[in-house]
Protein backbone atom coordinates (compact mmCIF):
# COMPACT_ATOMS: atom_id res chain seq x y z
CA UNK A 1 0.00 0.00 0.00
CA UNK A 2 1.30 3.25 -1.05
CA UNK A 3 1.54 6.67 1.24
CA UNK A 4 -1.74 8.08 -0.58
CA UNK A 5 -3.73 4.84 0.27
CA UNK A 6 -2.13 4.44 3.72
CA UNK A 7 -3.58 8.03 3.83
CA UNK A 8 -6.80 7.97 2.06
CA UNK A 9 -7.60 4.78 4.32
CA UNK A 10 -6.23 6.52 7.72
CA UNK A 11 -8.66 9.66 6.86
CA UNK A 12 -12.00 7.77 5.38
CA UNK A 13 -11.55 5.28 8.79
CA UNK A 14 -12.95 8.27 10.70
CA UNK A 15 -16.09 7.73 12.06
CA UNK A 16 -19.12 10.37 11.44
CA UNK A 17 -18.85 10.60 15.34
CA UNK A 18 -15.07 11.60 14.96
CA UNK A 19 -14.18 15.09 16.42
CA UNK A 20 -12.28 17.07 13.26
CA UNK A 21 -11.36 20.52 13.39
CA UNK A 22 -10.68 22.87 10.66
CA UNK A 23 -7.65 25.31 12.20
CA UNK A 24 -7.50 28.89 10.27
CA UNK A 25 -10.77 27.95 8.60
CA UNK A 26 -12.75 28.74 6.56
CA UNK A 27 -11.62 26.49 3.58
CA UNK A 28 -14.76 27.39 1.58
CA UNK A 29 -14.65 24.38 -1.62
CA UNK A 30 -13.19 21.97 1.39
CA UNK A 31 -9.13 21.29 1.28
CA UNK A 32 -7.55 20.79 -2.10
CA UNK A 33 -6.11 17.10 -0.90
CA UNK A 34 -9.16 15.62 -0.11
CA UNK A 35 -10.96 16.61 -3.28
CA UNK A 36 -7.91 16.03 -5.75
CA UNK A 37 -7.99 12.49 -4.17
CA UNK A 38 -11.54 12.04 -4.35
CA UNK A 39 -11.50 10.93 -0.33
CA UNK A 40 -14.71 11.22 1.85
CA UNK A 41 -14.21 12.98 5.61
CA UNK A 42 -17.38 11.31 7.31
CA UNK A 43 -17.42 13.84 10.18
CA UNK A 44 -18.06 17.38 9.97
CA UNK A 45 -15.19 19.76 10.98
CA UNK A 46 -15.83 22.72 13.59
CA UNK A 47 -14.41 25.27 11.57
CA UNK A 48 -12.30 27.51 13.90
CA UNK A 49 -10.34 31.16 13.10
CA UNK A 50 -9.11 33.87 15.29
CA UNK A 51 -11.57 35.52 14.04
CA UNK A 52 -15.63 35.86 13.71
CA UNK A 53 -16.50 36.46 10.49
CA UNK A 54 -12.66 35.59 8.69
CA UNK A 55 -11.42 37.31 5.91
CA UNK A 56 -11.07 34.90 3.30
CA UNK A 57 -8.30 35.44 0.54
CA UNK A 58 -8.58 34.01 -2.97
CA UNK A 59 -9.58 34.52 -6.31
CA UNK A 60 -11.95 36.88 -6.64
CA UNK A 61 -14.83 37.91 -5.51
CA UNK A 62 -12.15 37.43 -2.63
CA UNK A 63 -11.56 38.43 0.28
CA UNK A 64 -14.68 37.66 1.72
CA UNK A 65 -15.50 37.38 4.93
CA UNK A 66 -16.92 34.27 6.05
CA UNK A 67 -18.83 32.77 9.49
CA UNK A 68 -17.23 30.11 11.52
CA UNK A 69 -18.15 28.08 14.39
CA UNK A 70 -15.93 29.18 17.26
CA UNK A 71 -13.14 31.30 18.09
CA UNK A 72 -9.66 29.61 18.56
CA UNK A 73 -6.02 31.21 18.38
CA UNK A 74 -3.78 28.42 16.92
CA UNK A 75 -1.02 29.79 19.55
CA UNK A 76 -3.19 28.17 22.21
CA UNK A 77 -5.96 25.90 21.59
CA UNK A 78 -7.98 24.83 23.69
CA UNK A 79 -9.00 21.24 22.89
CA UNK A 80 -8.69 17.40 24.15
CA UNK A 81 -9.49 14.33 22.64
CA UNK A 82 -9.35 15.59 19.03
CA UNK A 83 -9.51 12.99 16.15
CA UNK A 84 -8.17 15.06 13.73
CA UNK A 85 -7.09 18.34 12.51
CA UNK A 86 -7.13 20.11 9.02
CA UNK A 87 -5.11 23.21 8.59
CA UNK A 88 -5.26 24.93 5.07
CA UNK A 89 -2.48 27.43 4.10
CA UNK A 90 -2.02 29.14 7.60
CA UNK A 91 0.98 31.49 7.53
CA UNK A 92 3.88 31.01 9.20
CA UNK A 93 3.85 34.32 10.71
CA UNK A 94 1.04 36.65 12.03
CA UNK A 95 1.14 39.19 9.89
CA UNK A 96 2.05 37.10 7.21
CA UNK A 97 -0.29 38.24 4.17
CA UNK A 98 0.85 41.92 4.45
CA UNK A 99 4.52 43.69 4.97
CA UNK A 100 4.74 46.24 7.50
CA UNK A 101 8.50 47.24 8.58
CA UNK A 102 7.73 47.47 12.33
CA UNK A 103 7.11 43.78 12.62
CA UNK A 104 10.32 43.20 10.90
CA UNK A 105 11.88 42.03 14.42
CA UNK A 106 8.83 39.74 14.96
CA UNK A 107 9.59 38.10 11.89
CA UNK A 108 12.85 37.71 12.23
CA UNK A 109 12.44 36.07 15.64
CA UNK A 110 9.84 33.55 14.16
CA UNK A 111 12.13 32.64 11.27
CA UNK A 112 15.34 31.81 14.35
CA UNK A 113 12.85 29.93 15.53
CA UNK A 114 12.31 27.73 12.75
CA UNK A 115 15.94 27.43 12.60
CA UNK A 116 16.50 26.74 16.06
CA UNK A 117 13.72 24.14 16.54
CA UNK A 118 12.29 25.93 19.03
CA UNK A 119 8.77 24.44 19.43
CA UNK A 120 7.53 27.19 22.44
CA UNK A 121 7.46 29.71 19.68
CA UNK A 122 3.75 31.74 19.57
CA UNK A 123 5.47 34.08 17.15
CA UNK A 124 5.66 31.21 14.18
CA UNK A 125 2.26 30.01 13.75
CA UNK A 126 3.31 26.78 12.41
CA UNK A 127 5.58 26.00 14.70
CA UNK A 128 2.37 26.62 17.20
CA UNK A 129 -0.06 24.77 14.94
CA UNK A 130 1.73 21.52 15.71
CA UNK A 131 2.83 22.09 19.10
CA UNK A 132 -0.88 22.65 19.94
CA UNK A 133 -2.41 20.14 17.91
CA UNK A 134 -0.32 17.83 19.27
CA UNK A 135 -1.33 18.62 22.62
CA UNK A 136 -4.96 18.40 21.71
CA UNK A 137 -4.94 15.08 19.39
CA UNK A 138 -6.49 11.55 20.52
CA UNK A 139 -2.75 9.02 20.60
CA UNK A 140 -3.05 8.22 16.68
CA UNK A 141 -4.73 11.08 15.98
CA UNK A 142 -3.94 13.03 12.58
CA UNK A 143 -3.13 16.34 10.96
CA UNK A 144 -3.56 17.12 7.48
CA UNK A 145 -1.59 20.35 6.73
CA UNK A 146 -1.99 22.26 2.85
CA UNK A 147 1.02 24.67 2.38
CA UNK A 148 3.73 23.11 4.16
CA UNK A 149 7.04 24.45 4.87
CA UNK A 150 10.24 22.41 4.59
CA UNK A 151 10.98 23.87 7.89
CA UNK A 152 8.07 22.37 9.40
CA UNK A 153 8.88 18.59 8.83
CA UNK A 154 11.75 19.09 11.85
CA UNK A 155 9.33 20.97 13.91
CA UNK A 156 6.45 18.20 13.17
CA UNK A 157 8.90 15.22 14.24
CA UNK A 158 10.14 17.15 17.54
CA UNK A 159 6.20 17.80 18.57
CA UNK A 160 5.82 13.79 17.88
CA UNK A 161 4.63 13.35 14.61
CA UNK A 162 4.95 10.59 12.34
CA UNK A 163 4.50 11.73 8.42
CA UNK A 164 2.08 9.73 6.58
CA UNK A 165 2.13 11.06 3.53
CA UNK A 166 3.59 14.14 1.75
CA UNK A 167 2.80 14.87 -1.87
CA UNK A 168 4.37 17.71 -4.32
CA UNK A 169 1.91 20.09 -4.34
CA UNK A 170 3.08 21.14 0.06
CA UNK A 171 0.38 18.78 1.29
CA UNK A 172 1.31 16.36 4.17
CA UNK A 173 -0.85 14.22 6.75
CA UNK A 174 0.88 13.21 9.90
CA UNK A 175 -0.16 10.75 12.72
CA UNK A 176 0.47 11.77 16.17
CA UNK A 177 2.78 8.99 17.42
CA UNK A 178 2.67 9.12 21.16
CA UNK A 179 0.88 6.46 22.80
Amino acid sequence: MDSLQKAKKLIESLPKTARVIEIAGPTPVGTEFLLTNKIKLAPKPLITNVENPALFYGLPPYPKKLPVDEVADVRKLQYHDVDMFICSYLTWYNDGRHYNRKELPKRLLARLHYLLRYTGSKTNLHISLFRETAKALRPNGLLLVEGIRNEDFAIAKKCGFTLVYKDNDDTALFRQSRL
